[in-house]
């Protein structure tokens, strides 16, 4: 009898239960965005004086989550998952189960993309508390909940790539290291005509769309890349998953 999908995603959910990853996961976001915040109250005259209050608040806390951290939060939260698979033998234990690997495979993949959902969600929640603390509006703009939501569709072909170098090379310091290293190349690319055929500039583009940074941050030549790259990397994974030694 083999095991069904939804209870394999809620067994890779109980996983994380039985770890300290999630309250950690919740942490990361806090962290950046208070620096964003310190920032608005500590220039907030001067901020305000000839802009949007709003667009202040979220610009200053996307910049520092959205431009410097997410893509490294990315690397992190996929490596940490991972890893708990290769302790203790438990992906050598699930594969003595009747499962198909390739659900063992998308099963986790869905668990660390509603991760960095829940990431994004609290970057929301967190600009939105912090905007009604400050500004006292009638009325919390709609780019501060769609643009977080689209920049993370848009970041999945980043998920499905440091999902698969994480299965790949066991060995989750490697994307991290790369990561990093990437913040800064993807920077410059994000403000030429190039970011549309980058994913990796995808997420730190998209979560300003809507501000005065970026008007038209829509691309059709970034959909497409994002659905072949995420499918691509997709496929990479499950492929070399089904006949990986986990002896």
């Amino acid at each position: 009898m083999r095991v069904g999908f939804l209870k394999l995603i809620k067994v890779e959910f109980n996983k994380l239960k039985g770890t300290k990853l999630i309250p950690i996961f919740i942490l990361f976001p806090l962290i950046f965005c208070s620096l964003g915040l310190m920032n608005v109250i500590r220039y907030k005259e001067k901020f305000f004086s000839n802009t949007d209050p709003w667009s202040i608040v979220y610009e200053q806390n996307a910049i520092f989550y959205g431009g410097l951290f997410f893509q490294i939060m990315i690397a992190v939260i996929v490596g940490a998952i991972v890893g708990v698979e290769f302790k203790n033998n438990n992906l050598k234990n699930m594969f003595t189960l009747p499962i198909k690997k390739e659900q063992v495979y998308i099963s986790k993949l869905i668990v660390v993309s509603l991760m960095i959902l829940l990431n994004v969600v609290i970057f929301i929640v967190f600009i939105a508390v912090s905007g009604l603390i400050i500004i006292k509006p009638d009325k919390i703009p709609l780019y501060v909940i769609m643009s977080p939501l689209i920049s993370f569709v848009s970041s999945l072909p980043i998920v499905a790539i440091y999902y698969y170098l994480n299965i790949r090379l066991r060995n989750r310091i490697i994307p991290i290291i790369l990561s990093i290293c990437l913040v800064f190349p993807t920077m410059i690319i994000n403000s030429s005509k190039l970011w549309c055929v980058f994913p990796f500039a995808f997420p730190s583009h998209l979560i300003m769309a809507g501000t005065c940074f970026y008007s038209n941050s829509y691309s059709i030549v970034m959909v497409f890349v994002t659905i072949v790259s995420f499918g691509l990397f997709t496929r990479l994974g499950i492929r070399y998953f089904r006949r990986m030694d986990v002896r």
